[in-house]
């Protein structure tokens, strides 16, 4: 192991420590509850997206379900399936038709706290395992990452998310391996992560870029099974049940687009505008700006080598491109992380990377005195600071990398001298 790594990767686990000790000292002695804040609206609404959806899959027709509106029940039916046998351990005839009084349960919270830690510790123990050197290194960064402000935050949400970074991570760790079970496993994992979340099939761009032919169909086909099948497998059938999807993903689109909830992107900006016409005609420059970047970002990932600068360009584009993209969508990151600080050598770029990953990790809160979250500022600037900095990054290898592939073809034909 390089000097100049171990010295910035402890660097990154002492400022950690710093920002994780004053967190939890000012947890416990602030009168104000001011580093309550790392949770959604001070755990007031704990485990609700747990919750919601548990009620919402409970009679086995979640699309059409009336409970808070369509905008609610945007995910593919997988999560819904998955949701509808967890619902079963709740008697739900006992309260009102719309199992409003569910979350009140104990048994039930009891169960769905159980759930979540086995998939936090599914995740966790896959990013121990994937983190490179000693023993105390891989604790330090399982630590850093499982007492930073996403990671806190994401619990207290109950978000599924968890599924997909796992089949996610699955998917990092073994796509390229010589074991033929664990590469086809891979491809099943990120085809389940898929009909979990959605964003995590823009990894299936790898198998192209490599010339993957075959395997890139295959896992298409497991996409297509997983994100679709479900449909069939639920509530009035596959026609009708797409169909209300379809409209649902659009109300949902609508009614978070500027919603000031904890986020990730440049919609997490224009929402605190009061001007809404202002506003509406950033979202439509912004929007067309941003997809031409991520759609540059996909192309020039094809000619990186370096690993953790092509996974983490996509997982940028994941982060940063949707709509609604919740705080806990900062889990993508996590292998991230992992990646970078297993590579051999960094150089002085790669400070900068850090910096921008210890703001975004961060789980010290600070407030202003009209309500507005610093922190949160600051972890979205960040973000984008991180994501610009891999765009530019990856585009100068590109163009490096093309202008070496013309001089060598200019060498083969004899124009230039070795």
């Amino acid at each position: 192991m390089k000097r100049e790594k171990l010295k910035l990767e402890y660097i990154f686990y002492i400022l950690m420590a710093i920002l994780i000790g004053l967190f939890l000292y000012w947890l416990f002695h602030d009168d104000k509850g001011t580093q309550w804040n790392v949770f959604f609206r001070k755990t007031s609404d704990y485990f609700a997206d747990y919750i919601n959806v548990l009620r919402y899959s409970a009679w086995h027709d979640p699309y059409f379900n009336a409970l808070n509106g369509p905008s609610e029940k945007g995910y593919f039916p997988l999560t819904y399936l998955i949701f509808y046998w967890l619902a079963k351990a709740v008697n739900f005839a006992e309260y009102r038709d719309d199992g409003v009084d569910v979350g009140m349960w104990t048994t039930n919270l009891t169960i769905a706290n159980y759930v979540m830690l086995l998939m936090i510790l599914i995740m966790f123990i896959q990013l121990f395992q994937m983190k490179k050197g000693k023993p105390v290194t891989k604790w330090l960064m399982t630590l850093a990452l499982a007492f930073s402000g996403i990671a806190l935050f994401s619990y207290e949400r109950g978000n599924v998310i968890y599924l997909a970074v796992i089949g996610m991570v699955c998917f990092i760790e073994h796509y390229q391996s010589e074991n033929k079970v664990l590469r086809e496993w891979a491809f099943i994992a990120l085809a389940f992560a898929a009909a979990i979340k959605g964003y995590p099939a823009i990894f299936g761009i790898l198998l192209i870029w490599e010339k993957r032919w075959k395997e890139a169909v295959r896992l298409i086909i497991y996409g297509v099974i997983f994100c679709f099948g479900p449909f069939a497998m639920i509530g009035t059938g596959f026609q009708y049940n797409i169909t209300q999807w379809l409209v649902n993903l659009g109300e949902n689109g609508k009614r978070y687009m500027y919603a000031q909830n904890p986020r990730f992107g440049y919609l997490y900006f224009l929402a605190q505008m009061e001007d809404v016409n202002t506003r509406d005609m950033w979202n439509e420059v912004l929007k067309i700006i941003f997809y031409i970047l991520a759609i540059v970002g996909i192309i020039v990932i094809s000619k990186q080598k370096t690993w953790w600068k092509k996974a983490a360009m996509l997982v940028s584009i994941i982060i940063l491109l949707p709509t609604n993209s919740g705080f806990y969508c900062g889990l993508y990151l996590f292998p991230i992380v992992v990646l970078f600080f297993n590579e051999e050598e960094h150089n002085w770029l790669d400070i900068l990377y850090m910096l921008s990953m210890i703001v975004i990790l961060n789980p010290f809160q600070l407030m202003t005195k009209k309500g507005v979250n610093i922190t949160l500022t600051a972890t979205n600037i960040a973000m984008f600071v991180f994501a610009g900095l891999l765009l530019i990054d990856n585009i100068v290898n590109f163009i490096r990398v093309l202008i070496e592939q013309h001089k060598n073809k200019i060498r083969i034909k004899g124009a230039l001298p070795d």
